[in-house]
């Protein structure tokens, strides 16, 4: 059911550098991706689908590569796409400063169908 440590893995395996929520804190001074479950919809005893964010997160001055970091979570996760085990719901939010962490952020969401 839970796809999360696929993600993960997926995003490492690609070269990226990914935790879970709240593993980071402070300042930002490298790029990182955050891997957030964030709901999902029991539709019925049999099965449902389960929701997943990954926040891409830079440094203030590095805004240039939230651009590339966004396109580079995109290309580590497209094969568990193309295998189905993942849908893209939102292919990059808008961007938010973060003035306290001295960072850009954005996130790209996906979806997992899941039996059990």
């Amino acid at each position: 059911m839970d796809k999360w440590n696929d993600i993960i893995d997926a995003l490492r395996a690609f070269g990226l550098t990914a935790v879970a929520p709240a593993y980071r804190t402070g300042i930002c001074t490298s790029p990182y991706c955050v891997v957030q479950q964030c709901g999902g919809i029991r539709r019925n005893p049999k099965g449902g689908s389960a929701k997943y964010r990954v926040h891409v997160i830079v440094p203030a001055a590095d805004y240039r590569q939230l651009s590339q970091m966004s396109e580079e979570v995109r290309a580590a996760l497209a094969p568990m796409v193309s295998r189905g085990e993942l849908r893209e719901l939102v292919t990059r939010s808008s961007t938010v400063v973060d003035d306290v962490f001295a960072a850009h952020s954005c996130y790209l969401e996906y979806a997992s169908e899941y039996t059990g």
